[in-house]
């Protein structure tokens, strides 16, 4: 009988412990998509030693013990899985710094790192290029700068030239792309927001160009998962700058 009590004890603990994982793994699949970095290897840690602890502590304590133990942990996955929620939210990064980007003589802000890729040389006929990007499981974002030696379209026409092949790269339906009616055109600027249809759900993006005799800058932002909120974008539109 004691060796069976044992048992559960036992059994106890380890259901402590897997709670707390849980929501520990949740909350980094939140904050860092399904990609294991040493953040989250920590996370899960200290929540496995929680549990441990909690399980340990209270195992010898009858129901009363298991009750309450069951409610820590499970204060724990719900603390782990909304914090992450939050972090993870619109509301809080507009909130936070971001980092300046620059394109040669665009910049503006955007959390996160670019990275460059790069072009195949049958692109680069008409012109060089360069190209940035940033990519999570939610959002994709990327700029690029353009320096053309033959004819070249209108700026207008290159940026939705260049949201039209994106979104197709993106596997989103370029035939449902619609632009803002409160877009601003100039002869050296164009920025306007932008709909289009992914995984069947409509979706906000933001387009921005600049032109320069043969010279052209374009950045764009697209959600995939995840919409942009109204004040993520207009954080974005304010922050761009001609320098």
């Amino acid at each position: 009988m004691e060796k069976e009590v044992e048992k559960n004890d036992r059994s106890w603990v380890f259901v402590c412990i897997i709670i707390c994982i849980l929501g520990a793994t949740l909350a980094g699949t939140t904050m860092w998509g399904r990609q294991f970095n040493w953040r989250e290897i920590v996370i899960v840690a200290v929540a496995a030693l929680l549990g441990l602890l909690i399980g340990i502590i209270f195992k010898n304590r009858g129901k009363s013990g298991k009750t309450i133990s069951f409610i820590l942990c499970a204060l724990i996955f719900g603390v782990l899985v909304g914090g992450a929620k939050y972090l993870n939210s619109d509301a809080y990064l507009v909130k936070q710094p971001w980092q300046k980007q620059a394109i040669n003589k665009v910049h503006f802000s955007y959390p996160g790192e670019f990275s460059r890729n790069e072009i195949a040389e049958e692109l680069q006929e008409k012109g060089t290029r360069k190209i940035y990007t940033i990519q999570t499981k939610d959002r994709f974002a990327h700029y690029m700068e353009y320096d053309f030696t033959d004819e070249y379209p209108t700026l207008e026409e290159s940026v939705k030239n260049v949201v039209t092949s994106m979104t197709g790269s993106l596997r989103a339906s370029t035939s449902s792309i619609k632009w803002s009616k409160d877009a601003y055109i100039t002869d050296s600027i164009f920025k306007s927001r932008f709909t289009y249809t992914y995984n069947r759900k409509t979706f906000t993006g933001f387009a921005f160009g600049y032109e320069e005799g043969n010279h052209c800058e374009i950045a764009a932002f697209y959600p995939l998962k995840k919409p942009f909120s109204d004040a993520f974008l207009k954080k974005i539109e304010d922050s761009i700058t001609i320098e």
